[in-house]
Formats: C-alpha cells, structure tokens, sequence
C-alpha cells in the first residue's frame, strides 16, 4: 500500500478472502519454489501430500506426517512438520526433519514467506479468516484482521489423561483485560482416572481447621480445637473440597488458548472454603469492589446460546468430563487475582510468584504449550477442587470475540513417581523499568537455584517492548537491576542487600528469545544438577532489552492516547503503567522529537503555528497491561524424593 510519494494508499497488490488463501497462491503456487509441481506435491503427491488448491488444507492441519510429527499443529508452528521441512532450508534449522523444502534447487522460500507460515499457524491455522501481519509479508492484499480462535483440541483418551475448559469470556473488539475465574471439578464421580495414578494428596491438599462463627464461611485463622479460637468463634473442618484426601499424578501438560491471549496463568485453589463461597461468584466494579452476586452461570464461546448467562450448578458433574460444561463463576477483572475468591485464596505477593492457597499448575504465553515432565518426576493435582484462571486477553481486531482455553493433563504412575515439579517463577523486579522514548534499556537480575536443585526447563516473559531475553549460565554474583520503578508498589519490590547487576557478560548466553508472543522453551536432558555451596555457582543471569520506539523498526512507540488505563483502578494505579501523565509527555514527531512537552502539541510543530505537532510520547514503565512491561524468569525443576530444595538467605 505505500505509493511513490512514500504515504499508504490503497493497497494494490493481488486481492485474497483470507490468509491461507494467500498462502495458497503466495507460497505454494509459487512458480519459483514449485511446491505443487508435478514431481512434488501436485499430481504425484510425494509422501501422499497434495498442495494443490482445493486440497491442501484437509491434508494439512491436524493430519500426521512423517518424523513422528503432525503436518500442521494449530497454535503451535515448532511442532509443524510444514514449517520445519521449511524452516529447515530457509533458515537451517531444525536438524531432524531431513532435507529441506522446497526440494528444487536453489529456490528456498524467503524469510517474510516463512513468517507469515509461522503467524498463521501460530494463530490457530485458520481456513477463512485473515491473520494480522501476515499481509505485508505475503505481499498480498487482505481484509481488517480477524479476532483468532484454536480448534477446540481432542480429550486425551479414557484411561490416559483429562482435559478441563475454561469457559469463555467476552472480548469486545479492540479491547484488553485481565480476568479471573473458577471452575470446578470432581473426578471422584467418574472412571476417568486410573487407580495405578492415584495418591494420598500432599500436605498442601490436605483439609485443615479454622475458626468459624457458626454457619458463616468466613475462618479466621488454622486451629486445633475451640481453645485455639476467640469469642463465638469454634474450630470446625472447613468445607474442603478434597475432604477425602485423594490426589492423582500426572507427568505431561498441554495448554490450548486462542492466540489473542497475552497470558494464561492457572491455580489449582488449596484452601478451606467450598464451591458455595460468594468469593466465587461476585461483580466486581472497575475498581474492583464488590457491587452484587452473579452466582454460578453458563458461559458460551457463541453468545446466541439461549441458556447464556443462566444459572447452574457447579457440583452437577458430567461423568464423561468430570465437570459441568461451560458453568463456571463470575468473570472478574482483576491483577493477578488480587482480590478474587474467599479470603485465604488472594495476597499482594502473588505478583512476584507467592502461591499462598492457590499452587500454580502452568503459565503460558502461547496459544499452545506442552511441558513433558523428566522420567520419574510428576505433579499432583486432587480429585476434586476448584481450577482458577488468571487469563489476560486482548482483541485488536474491530470483531468481537471471546477467551477459551482448555488444559490437558496426562497421567503418571503413582510407583514410578518420586520427584515433584516445582514452578520456577521469578519475578522479584518485574516492574523495574522505565524506558524513555525513543529509547532503549537493558535490565538484569539473577535467580538462584536452591541447592539441591534439578533444573530441567527456562522460558521468559516480557511484554511487547521486550525485544531480547537473554540466560547466562553460572557462575554469576548475585545481583539484582537498577530500579528504574518509580510507583509505590514497584519501588516497593525493589529488593536491597544485593549488589546492583553490572549489566549483561559479554560472553554467548546459553538463552536467547526475540519474540515476546513466542519465547524460547529450553529444555535439560539430563536436568542440570545444582549442589554447590557457593551461590554463585547456582546463579542464573538473565537479562531483557527494552526498545521504546529508538528506530523505525522498533515496536511502536508507547503514546499517551492509546496507552489502557492499568485495571482496577487505584490499586492499577500503585502498581504503576498506564498512560503516562501530560508533565512527562514527550514530543512525538517534529523537529523537538522527544522533548518533554507537557501535553501542549504546539511545541511540537515543524514551524511556529503549523498546527501539526504531537505531544504524547511516553517512557514505557513496568505494570500489568501490553503497553507496560515486566521482567519474568519462568522454568520447572524439581528437589530429589519431593523434599524441598535448600533456599539460600537472600
């Protein structure tokens, strides 16, 4: 669309209805690469696949090919056979598909070809629709963006694992929000767990006594008997939702959500209130006060249902599921859950990976994300309780839409389980930043391994300003990032008693991740094993790059008009993000780009009295929306016989 006077004009390339139709002509019917020739996959069909228009798709998605692999896996283009075989001419990896495609000589598909692949499977592998930035790169023309869905994913077979559903909530066009909701589960009603994958539940599953007064479900603390307790209070079982202390193992997750997703965070709740509990089911106003009870309600991905909204009955389990399809509480807007459920399930510090009441399962930033567990390491989660979802979703696209996601577990053998995976979650700076426009800034800090550790994965998380993640192996002084944080809740998180990180070494990290979307998962096998008593020689340095808009190639730049107000909020407001205030805006285009303005787009003119200027340029500070950022190390290891692993002072 960009003419010869260099402004966007009409788009005036070739005119497709949806991204794979462009696929379709752009890549496989390319003449230069001949993917559909003859000798290929066109009449001949090599390896019984057919790319010719009219074909291709059937033959694509969901279908197995070779390598143990599936030709396209939706959400999910490191899986994808197609992409692989690609990938592995384009850009040389990976090594074990075999040769490369196209298998002419010397066409190899260029780089923007392959990204658009990878954009498209990545965002569920559509037939129809028409995948945000993939037109540029195809060099095609297509219609406004389309809000992405996953193919809803198979239940693993009887006997093999379970699949549960976080019902949908509603994304209205060009939104974002941040939500939490409940579901509850009772597998104890059906045959879908086999006896070999059950266990007592853990210590942390296991029912407790509070402090109640009389019926009321409101406990007051862990108790033995009345004495333990004040005034009307007496020490009763709370209403456990395991009652009957019985978990089961599982050694494999995978986590399905639709590709607009910023990020999914899932809890299996550990405390003493039941399914009852008004926590569950309350509205919630922007601030995130309480203003009613919505109760247990069906929730639909298509609005038009007519049982939308109606009430159910969370404890009416289907014994095919394990659960009562689509009812869950109520959709609350919130940070991290803060205020969500009873009140022994929610503390300020789950924002830096506490669990409190609510162990963490998995966080995923993809639209697909399996973790296979090492041999004789598993995680537990009880027969039945309650699944709370952290979900943060944004929909650009000018359609509505809705949030789904489905988590999948595979069972482990309860003889052969003897180690249990932890969550590795640091997030002790997460909102250290503060990036001026037009610049960029690099923050590191260290995570120590506690000793005793088996190390077997690390991902990232940073938002969409994170250009580079960067993972250094030990040895490496503790240390921790400059704080930048100027709000009261970061400032609060900017941990002393360790030495200020030097930077990133200048050495080759063992990790680096460049798309935020999409960041590296790397795995250990062995695990690494960490039994140094010097902390250093346990220290992880990891460092992000932030780019607030320094060239024209950077992420866009953070502006004060399109920047979300952060949720709930004054709480939003502590925490810090959000549109910056008028007496910190810069000038965002002109001769005077990137001085401070204060809001007064006159000074940003290209000439006295133009009229033309833009005043609204903002530094990039941490907080919880896509206009914010954060500064994450994620990762699972487990502590040998399930004891924990020894943590160091700091």
């Amino acid at each position: 669309g960009c003419n010869t006077s260099c402004r966007v004009d009409d788009c005036n390339a070739e005119e497709f209805d949806s991204t794979y139709e462009a696929i379709q002509s752009v890549i496989f019917d390319n003449p230069v690469y001949e993917c559909t020739n003859a000798a290929c996959h066109g009449t001949a069909a090599a390896g019984d696949l057919d790319l010719r228009a009219n074909a291709s798709f059937a033959e694509l998605v969901g279908v197995p090919g070779n390598f143990n692999q599936i030709r396209v896996v939706p959400g999910a283009p490191d899986e994808s056979l197609l992409y692989n075989k690609i990938s592995r001419k384009t850009l040389g990896f990976p090594d074990d598909v075999g040769a490369g495609m196209p298998s002419s000589f010397p066409a190899t598909v260029i780089e923007d070809h392959l990204q658009a692949l990878s954009l498209w499977i990545r965002g569920g592998s559509p037939e129809d629709t028409v995948v945000d930035g993939t037109a540029a790169l195809l060099g095609a023309c297509l219609g406004e963006p389309d809000p992405l869905k996953i193919p809803v994913p198979d239940a693993p077979p009887l006997g093999q694992g379970v699949q549960f559903r976080q019902t949908a909530w509603d994304l209205p066009a060009q939104f974002e929000n941040e939500i939490c909701m409940a579901t509850y589960y009772d597998l104890t009603q059906t045959n879908l767990v086999p006896d070999e994958a059950k266990i007592p539940c853990p210590e942390r599953y296991q029912q407790s006594k509070g402090c109640f007064v009389g019926d009321d479900p409101i406990a007051f603390g862990l108790c033995e008997d009345d004495s333990d307790c004040k005034g009307a209070q007496t020490c009763q079982i709370g209403k456990n939702l395991i009652s009957d202390g019985e978990c089961f193992v599982w050694n494999k997750s995978t986590l399905f959500q639709d590709p607009q997703s910023h990020h999914s965070i899932l809890h299996a709740y550990s405390g003493r209130f039941p399914v009852e509990h008004p926590g569950w089911t309350k509205l919630t106003d922007e601030q995130g006060q309480e203003i009613g009870q919505q109760g247990w309600t069906l929730k639909f991905s298509d609005p038009t249902n007519p049982l939308q909204g109606t009430p159910c009955d969370p404890t009416d389990i289907d014994p095919n599921l394990g659960y009562n399809p689509n009812c869950s509480g109520s959709v609350q807007e919130t940070i991290a859950c803060l205020g969500f459920g009873p009140p022994d399930y929610s503390n300020l510090l789950s924002l830096i990976g506490d669990e409190g009441n609510a162990p963490q399962l998995l966080v995923s930033t993809e639209p697909k994300l399996e973790i296979a567990l090492p041999d004789e390491v598993y995680d537990i989660l009880p027969m039945r309780g309650i699944l709370v979802w952290n979900s943060h979703a944004f929909n650009l696209p000018t359609g509505d839409s809705t949030m789904d996601q489905y988590l999948q577990l595979e069972y482990a053998e309860a003889a052969e389980a003897q180690h249990q995976s932890i969550e590795l979650f640091d997030a002790g700076s997460i909102f250290t930043q503060k990036i001026p426009p037009f610049e960029t800034r690099e923050y590191c800090r260290t995570w120590t391994a506690p000793l005793g550790t088996h190390l077997f994965r690390l991902s990232s998380h940073t938002h969409r300003f994170g250009i580079l993640f960067r993972i250094w192996a030990p040895p490496n002084g503790p240390c921790v990032p400059v704080c930048d944080a100027d709000k009261p809740v970061p400032q609060a998180l900017c941990f002393a008693g360790l030495p200020t990180c030097s930077g990133p070494r200048a050495d080759p990290p063992m990790y680096t991740s460049t798309e935020y979307t999409d960041p590296l998962q790397m795995y250990f096998d062995p695990p690494v094993v960490h039994e140094e008593e010097d902390p250093a020689d346990r220290s992880y340095l990891y460092c992000a790059v932030y780019d607030n808009g320094s060239t024209p190639s950077s992420p866009p730049l953070k502006r004060q008009a399109t920047s979300p107000p952060p949720p709930l909020g004054s709480i939003g407001e502590l925490i810090g993000g959000g549109p910056c205030d008028d007496e910190e805006t810069q000038c965002t285009n002109g001769p005077d780009r990137g001085s401070l303005c204060a809001g007064d787009d006159s000074l940003c003119d290209s000439a006295p009295g133009a009229g033309d200027g833009i005043c609204d340029a903002c530094p990039v500070r941490g907080g919880v929306t896509t206009e914010d950022e954060m500064l994450i190390l994620f990762g699972n290891f487990f502590c040998p016989g399930g004891e924990s692993c020894e943590q160091d002072p700091f």
